[in-house]
């Protein structure tokens, strides 16, 4: 047989239950529902069709308004090699140009 116990603080009074947040019950909005909305004419985020120079294979990446302009590493999804992207944005749309690592 099981000892039920209630759960006691150390003066030995009973402990009361925790809130469970939100307390009404509401559903959170998802961050990356918020991240991904379009706010005029910018897109933060988007999928970019990205084609390896060594396998010659196209998978997507995720690219975001942050990465316009920089330098990413990434290995290619199909074939595994290491890949240098270089992101660029033009007129609310991305670019990447892939070259061997």
């Amino acid at each position: 047989m099981k000892n039920k116990t209630a759960s006691r603080d150390k003066k030995g009074k009973q402990k009361s239950k925790p809130e469970v947040f939100p307390p009404n019950g509401q559903v959170l909005e998802s961050v990356l529902e918020e991240i991904t909305t379009q706010s005029g004419d910018e897109v933060l985020e988007q999928d970019v069709l990205v084609e390896c120079p060594y396998c010659d294979e196209s998978f997507e990446i995720k690219v975001s308004a942050d990465d316009a302009g920089q330098v990413l590493y990434e290995d290619c999804q199909v074939c595994c090699r290491a890949l240098t992207l270089h992101v660029h944005e033009e007129d609310g749309e991305f670019g990447i140009e892939v070259e061997r690592a």
